[in-house]
């Protein structure tokens, strides 16, 4: 690749002013594994030498003592017993503490190793393990899980029950960590200062003291925690404080670790040595193979089959502790009690103590992919050049008639939407063109994205399209303004612009799907084209676009594509979807093919995804590709009655930004005329009274010319 890259560039002419360099691309995300805080003696290590601070310089203090007569002497029975008195006599004169002095009283306990039972209950229906059927359901996640509004993770449907009877066993070891302590208390202390320390200030306020920052709580807790464990109002903060006081407290009796190989498990595989791709007494043409197969392979030989296992690619459904056992560095194993483990809130199992709930995972490396589209090549995704830009075009609520101003991706405005029956087809809304440069027919829109949003609000009908403009307009407060400026400024009067986008969004695995290891499965394999997967790359996983109420994302619908690419007839308004709590209706697969959308965004907003499988991901519109237009924008309404002064229009304006004038356009036959800053309405009667229509526009000021 590098080599590629290297080519590429030194061909391109001088002054060029760009270079082909790599980047890296999304990242894939592998699941936690379950972890396990171990807490208690079983816990706690036997102190080593220095551990206790008794000689800071970490030297073992020696003594000299010299010996009476000749060395031979110790050889004899009378020389050795005076040596013996002359240590005793030199013991005796030690003080505690000092090691010379310690006995031993017991085995030294320095726990090392984990090793680890499990039991895996699956979620059922549609599992991979009815006898007559191996494959999922593609619908085993909607039948068993739904994401709720405002959730990042899945959550079970009422009634959702597991399949006891085919509990699965796994098993694997890992080494212990001593890094729980500082990692749990830090993490306290980061939610502590957040939230509640603010609260705890307004008290100290009311009280006459002066704030603590959250650098001085992180030195000394101890005001902010003891506070904390008196709000009776609110338990969490009380079992914070308990939580971080028993961690002082047993500093070093608290050990942690994930079940390694917990995930491997699942897909049949163990983490193992192997030996090296090599045939060394094949033919030349079986070691060339074998060469093949070993640069194939890489550094992917690292786990080894498990075929007597079961195949669980989706970790979905419970977990239930069978044995756990310490291992210390002598090689002494201790088994734990794990017949009531603590589980958090979250993982907890209703009617079932003791049980874990796993959330639905993938097993296997996977990511979330969210992919802006360029306006010009619907197919294409948006590259980091300015010129690629995934804005179509521009939608700008009317406030004074209720309709949708269009603009294209430049800022031009070509037309407005109104909610009014259009004369000859009144089943449509009304499309009134721009007065200057506008297109009398929404089928003259070029560029096709925009031209299909157009189109498919103006079939909605005039009453649909006032429904969606009053929706549009409440999703639009959820959204933060961009600072002073640029387009706030203009909202007042005609609303803010929303992007119209397009997106890919897709699931992806790092490398091939998980494959069924056992041996009966490969034998059949042999005689098909392809490996048993068990239909796993086809269940199907809900995607939520947009998160309705999060002050920084900027999504307000969709329209989802249908295959052949056309724009769907359903429109998805987000708060609606959020206050129903309907399910989402976009829903992938590994397998499947990416789904493309367009959307309706807020541009100071992000669009987020969120799967519930994997983190949400996020993308957001580059300044490049939409503050230059927004700039251009036009502000402007119909202004129809206007009862004026025939020989010359008189208005009342409102009040506007500096440097910018109304300007009056009227038609005249088919003519356009245009009034810059036209004067206020005479205030005398006037003597030839007047009908007027026309639109009363902001155009953006020319720069000056140098």
């Amino acid at each position: 690749m590098e080599a590629v890259v290297a080519r590429v560039n030194a061909e391109l002419p001088e002054g060029a002013g760009y270079r082909l360099q790599q980047l890296p691309d999304d990242s894939y995300q592998v699941p936690n594994e379950p972890v396990v805080l171990l807490t208690g003696a079983e816990a706690t290590g036997s102190d080593r030498y220095g551990s206790d601070d008794e000689h800071p310089e970490g030297l073992l203090p020696c003594l000299v003592v010299e010996t009476p007569g000749a060395v031979g002497a110790l050889t004899e029975a009378e020389g050795f017993a005076a040596a013996g008195d002359l240590l005793d006599t030199v013991l005796a004169g030690l003080t505690e503490p000092h090691p010379a002095l310690r006995r031993w009283a017991g085995q030294p306990w320095h726990p090392l190793l984990l090793h680890w039972e499990v039991e895996f209950l699956p979620s059922a229906p549609g599992t991979n393990l009815d006898p007559t059927d191996r494959d999922y359901d593609p619908e085993v996640v909607s039948l068993n899980y739904r994401l709720p509004a405002g959730e990042v993770e899945l959550a079970p449907r009422p009634g959702h029950r597991l399949t006891e009877r085919a509990a699965v066993t796994y098993s694997g070891s890992t080494v212990l960590s001593t890094a729980t302590r500082p990692l749990l208390s830090a993490r306290i202390l980061r939610y502590l200062a957040g939230g509640p320390l603010a609260r705890y200030n307004e008290e100290r306020a009311a009280a006459g003291l002066g704030p603590l920052t959250p650098e001085q709580v992180t030195g000394d807790p101890g005001a902010l925690l003891a506070w904390c464990a008196d709000q009776s109002a609110d338990l969490r903060l009380g079992t914070l404080a308990a939580a971080y006081a028993h961690l002082a407290e047993h500093e070093g009796s608290n050990l942690a670790q994930s079940l390694g190989g917990f995930n491997d498990a699942l897909l049949m595989r163990r983490l193992t040595r192997q030996l090296p791709i090599l045939d060394p007494l094949g033919f030349p043409s079986g070691q060339f193979l074998a060469e093949q197969v070993r640069d194939r392979v890489g550094e992917q030989n690292r786990q080894a089959p498990v075929p007597l296992a079961d195949f669980n690619p989706l970790r979905a459904g419970c977990l239930r502790l069978l044995r756990l056992r310490v291992v210390d560095s002598f090689g002494v194993g201790h088994d734990l009690s794990v017949d009531q483990p603590a589980a958090t809130t979250r993982l907890r199992v209703p009617d079932r103590p003791g049980w874990i709930a796993l959330p639905p995972r993938v097993a296997q490396p996977a990511r979330l992919r969210l992919r802006l589209l360029d306006a010009e090549h619907p197919r294409r995704p948006v590259s980091g050049l300015v010129e690629s830009s995934p804005v179509c075009g521009w939608l700008l609520p009317d406030l004074l008639d209720d309709g949708l101003r269009v603009h294209a991706a430049s800022g031009e405005w070509l037309g407005s939407l109104l909610p009014d029956p259009d004369p000859d087809r009144p089943a449509l809304a009304r499309w009134l063109a721009a007065p200057t440069g506008g297109f009398p027919a929404v089928e003259q829109i070029t560029n096709p994205g925009l031209r299909a949003v157009v189109d498919r609000l103006r079939g909605y009908g005039a009453d649909r399209l006032g429904e969606l403009f009053s929706s549009l307009i409440e999703a639009l407060e959820a959204v933060v303004e961009e600072g002073e400026g640029g387009h706030q400024v203009r909202s007042r009067l005609t609303g803010r612009p929303i992007a119209v986008l397009r997106l890919a969004v897709g699931l992806d695995l790092l490398g091939p799907p998980a494959i069924h290891q056992d041996w009966n499965v490969f034998r059949q394999d042999l005689g098909r084209t392809g490996r048993e997967t068990n239909g796993f790359p086809l269940v199907r996983f809900p995607v939520r676009l947009g998160a309705y109420g999060r002050l920084a994302d900027g999504v307000l619908g969709y329209w989802r594509h249908e295959p052949d690419g056309s724009l769907g007839t359903e429109y998805h308004d987000v708060p609606t979807m959020a206050a129903a709590g309907t399910d989402p209706p976009v829903r992938l697969a590994f397998g499947l093919p990416e789904e493309t959308l367009t959307v309706l965004l807020e541009p100071a907003g992000a669009l987020h995804a969120t799967t519930g499988i994997l983190p949400t991901v996020s993308v957001r519109l580059d300044p490049a590709h939409h503050h230059a237009a927004l700039a251009r924008l036009e502000t402007g309404f119909l202004a129809a009655p206007v009862l004026t002064d025939a020989a010359e229009v008189g208005l009342v304006l409102p009040a506007t930004e500096p440097g910018r004038r109304w300007t009056w356009r009227e038609r005249a036959g088919a003519v356009w005329t245009e009034t810059e800053d036209p004067p206020a309405p005479n205030p005398g009667f006037p003597t030839d009274l007047t009908l007027r229509e026309g639109w009363l526009a902001l155009p953006t000021p020319t720069p000056p010319t140098r």
